[in-house]
């Protein structure tokens, strides 16, 4: 018979909707199959748990637990869920998946159900058309969204309580869906997926302030994790916070910037590809919002209305060719994420901070709250929400390169300041993506960057060339 854990009285256990909820989220970010395969596993411990009355399984690692009919159930609930119908791994993944749980099976002396049986069969006789070409696949990272904005959170049991309402249906969860290129270097390193595009998005989401009703630009933006995050904003009641009024996405490469859009377009991002006839009418829109936003009356609730996605090509090594600067534009928060991984970056990336955010105002220096000189230092995000600033997240994986960014940095007068401690206790070392493979967030960096003052510092000048 057709095995059902909902029948059999063991799918209503929060630990085991939890387990097939973990497996769920491996497959979607195409963990690597044995992995997979574990944690599908592990939804057979559970189901002696329950059994023996929920005592943890002794089974030790060299007699693991067979690959039976609770671990079949998940593996099918993985290939077959609707997010991952419509945003698929690639076929190669899901074929080498379905044949280690063959083996699995088999090796524990279990027959297939006929629902991965015929999974099987569908995947080895189907041929794949290779509309996508080779190396393209899918990927779906599942997030939840904080209580408030900069609140620490504490870390979280993922075995029990990493369950949005014990619920291991994820349908109803955010999560960004995109397209990437596992070959980096076929790819290019714009449609590659990085680490620290997931840290920026929830940055984002852990400090709404900082991107709430305000111009922003992206450089460098890939395959678009952060820049949906953005976009889409913090549900606050019945509307979202922190989406910008102007979210521009830019990258070098036209390729990488088509496929962007197709990301954002799948996570029903309404985009636009951005041009200059376009800016002039930024600007108008721009100063109608800041008026708005200015105001304490009803007229606010329309305030969310204007808000723009907009795509644009930008060559860090050459800033005035294309039309983005054809036209002076304003720019409140430059945002950007791994784009510190050479050396020979740090002066372009600098440059294009410099001609983003212009000169810093006089009147912005100040840190402390104005008439209390004994007062603490603001929040850093709650300065960086009122001034212009560019925030750079960062894997330390080169340590030169970044103290180097430090160094040229500060000669060029914008005062960089780490806040890396100030966003991981607002973050936490689970964050608000579930179960990210390879991110540890201890290991990511976060800087805080003005706008340099003028006359103050080594400035780039019209070349923007400035020697390390």
């Amino acid at each position: 018979r057709r095995w059902d854990p909902d029948a059999d009285g063991m799918g209503s256990s929060p630990r085991g909707r939890a387990r097939r909820r973990a497996a769920l989220v491996a497959y979607l970010q195409m963990a690597p199959a044995a992995e997979v395969i574990d944690a599908c596993r592990r939804c057979e411990d559970w189901g002696a748990e329950e059994k023996d009355g929920g005592a943890e399984s002794s089974s030790s690692p060299s007699s693991p637990s067979p690959f039976g009919e609770a671990a079949q159930d998940a593996l099918h609930r993985c290939v077959t869920h609707p997010i991952a119908t419509s945003h698929p791994p690639d076929r190669e993944y899901v074929a080498r998946l379905l044949k280690l749980a063959t083996l699995e099976a088999e090796r524990s002396g279990r027959e297939l159900s006929d629902r991965v049986g015929d999974l099987v069969t569908r995947t080895f006789t189907h041929r794949c058309d290779g509309a996508d070409g080779a190396g393209w696949c899918h990927k779906t990272y599942v997030y939840r969204h904080p209580t408030s904005d900069a609140d620490p959170r504490p870390d979280r049991d993922d075995d029990v309580n990493d369950v949005n309402d014990d619920d291991d249906d994820i349908r109803d969860a955010p999560s960004v869906s995109f397209r990437m290129h596992r070959n980096m270097f076929e790819g290019g390193t714009g449609c590659h997926e990085w680490l620290a595009g997931i840290y920026l998005a929830e940055l984002a989401l852990t400090h709404p302030t900082l991107f709430e009703n305000r111009r922003v630009v992206e450089l460098g933006s890939g395959c678009g994790v952060a820049a949906t995050v953005m976009a889409r904003g913090v549900p606050s009641g019945c509307r979202a916070t922190g989406r910008p009024s102007r979210l521009v996405l830019t990258d070098a490469d036209a390729s990488a910037l088509a496929n962007l859009e197709r990301n954002l377009a799948a996570n029903d991002v309404r985009v636009e590809r951005y041009s200059y006839e376009s800016n002039d009418d930024d600007e108008s829109n721009d100063d109608e919002l800041n008026e708005l936003s200015n105001d304490d009356d009803e007229s606010n609730d329309d305030v969310r209305d204007c808000w723009s996605v907009r795509t644009a090509r930008l060559n860090w090594e050459d800033l005035d060719a294309g039309d983005f600067f054809a036209s002076r534009r304003k720019v409140d928060l430059v945002v950007a994420s791994d784009v510190l991984y050479d050396p020979l970056n740090v002066t372009p990336l600098l440059n294009a901070c410099e001609r983003l955010l212009g000169d810093r105002e006089s009147a912005s220096s100040g840190t402390c709250i104005p008439g209390d000189g004994e007062s603490a230092p603001r929040p850093w995000h709650e300065e960086a929400a009122k001034r212009k600033r560019a925030v750079f997240v960062t894997t330390l994986r080169q340590p030169e390169t970044l103290a180097l960014f430090e160094r040229v940095a500060a000669a060029r007068g914008f005062a960089p300041r780490d806040v890396t401690a100030e966003v991981f206790r607002a973050i936490g070392a689970t964050g608000m993506f579930e179960s990210v493979r390879g991110l540890d967030r201890r290991e990511m960096r976060v800087h805080e960057l003005r706008p340099p003052r003028v006359g103050e510092g080594e400035r780039g000048g019209a070349t923007g060339r400035v020697e390390p």
